[in-house]
């Protein structure tokens, strides 16, 4: 071991004359601990809401989304769907047709999305984390059902138990004129029963009604055409290679997206907010820490006749420098370290046992997610700051070593 290093742990936990530099030095280690922890357990809360609304938004979004760059519809060729189904790693291609509706439900009337979509598989598995009540299913034997919503739901009043009262889906015809005599002829409109409601995101809920693609078509007036395909991969396949496949196979006038590329603004949001609240965190901390400059700068007045001593016995101005200098990084790290273990250990009983609760929300517990890559973030940003504030502290002992010497 070093002798600077043996000499900064004996100052660290030798009993001084003066004793405000123990209860300093205490502090000092209580802030970057706090600190510390703190910063790992936010933005683990920040990880963990992130996922939640991204696991449901993943529950209604399409793993690769392909829509017409240039148009609002477009006759999907037959051959190149065969050829994005003979790709390996690709489970399913659906079509889809969406346009803004006017829905009425008993006396409410709303302007919602609907959503015309081709399979209904699967989707009382794949709407399992989402649904609010009812059964999310769009046809069987004789009839056909949409699923609302949870917003456009609670703004219609609707009402899943009741098997009597169907919403009216209805949009202005294509290529006719209003007439204000006769509004029903200008208006194109079908009745059809809720089946369920589902929460789609709990910050960005949409407005969507989702039916059958045979409904909407009807409703919409269309024969061949749809506004996008939805594509299932498989969960092993690379998204992005994947999407530059599919993208060789539609051409140019067509924008393929991956579901980054489809919630790009939500991403977005969600990694400002996470390093803003960082860095925010990270000033509070490094003038909360400036108790580290006051404690090695009072232990430095107190060791002037230590420092003459070692001088004395022959050590180099860089080794008294390398005593304080350790001495304010040996607190950092015993800061930063149970900091970090405290934090880590907190973050892992919410997630196994839950310590904290969400109250009416759509989990039991506040959602936390644990990332290493943060983990070692933090902890070296901290190390940082500390090697920082240490150094005024440093070279105030090295010039003490020169006034002595003068």
């Amino acid at each position: 071991m070093k002798i600077s290093q043996f000499i900064a742990r004996r100052y660290l936990f030798s009993k001084k004359s003066t004793n405000a530099i123990n209860i300093i030095s205490g502090i000092s280690i209580l802030v970057f601990f706090l600190g510390t922890a703190i910063i790992l357990i936010l933005l683990s809360f920040l990880n963990g809401l992130e996922s939640l609304v991204f696991s449901m938004n993943d529950a209604f979004d399409p793993d690769i989304k392909v829509a017409p760059k240039y148009a609002k519809v477009f006759v999907p060729e037959k051959q190149k769907v065969d050829a994005i189904l003979s790709l390996d790693g690709v489970n399913r291609v659906d079509s889809v047709l969406e346009e803004n509706v006017v829905v009425r439900y008993g006396e409410a009337q709303e302007i919602a999305i609907m959503k015309g979509i081709s399979s209904s598989r699967d989707l009382e598995t794949r709407f399992d984390t989402l649904t609010i009540s009812g059964t999310p299913v769009l046809k069987d034997d004789s009839n056909e059902y949409a699923i609302f919503s949870l917003n456009i739901a609670s703004r219609l009043n609707l009402n899943i138990s009741n098997d009597i009262t169907p919403a009216n889906i209805f949009v202005p015809r294509r290529g006719y004129d209003y007439n204000p005599l006769n509004p029903e002829q200008s208006l194109s409109s079908k009745f059809i029963y809720p089946s369920a409601i589902i929460l789609i995101s709990e910050d960005t809920d949409r407005d969507y009604v989702i039916t059958p693609l045979k409904f909407a078509k009807q409703v919409l007036e269309y024969s061949d055409e749809i506004s996008m395909l939805e594509i299932s991969i498989d969960p092993k396949s690379d998204d992005a290679e994947m999407r530059d496949r599919i993208q060789r196979i539609m051409g140019d006038d067509f924008e393929v997206m991956d579901r980054y590329m489809q919630n790009e603004s939500a991403y977005t949001v969600f990694q400002t907010e996470k390093w803003v609240t960082f860095a925010i965190l990270v000033f509070v901390i490094l003038i909360a820490g400036f108790n580290v400059v006051g404690a090695l700068t009072m232990l430095v007045l107190e060791k002037k006749r230590d420092i003459s001593l070692l001088r004395s016995m022959g050590a180099t101005v860089s080794m008294i420098r390398g005593v304080f200098l350790r001495e304010g990084m040996l607190i950092t790290v015993y800061g930063a370290t149970l900091g970090i273990i405290v934090g880590a250990l907190f973050v892992i009983l919410q997630e196994s046992v839950g310590i904290l609760r969400l109250d009416q929300g759509i989990v039991e517990y506040w959602p936390v997610e644990i990332r290493w890559p943060d983990v070692f973030v933090v902890y070296f940003t901290v190390i940082i700051l500390g090697f920082i504030l240490s150094l005024y502290p440093s070279w105030k002992s090295v010039r003490l070593t020169k006034e002595k010497l003068n």
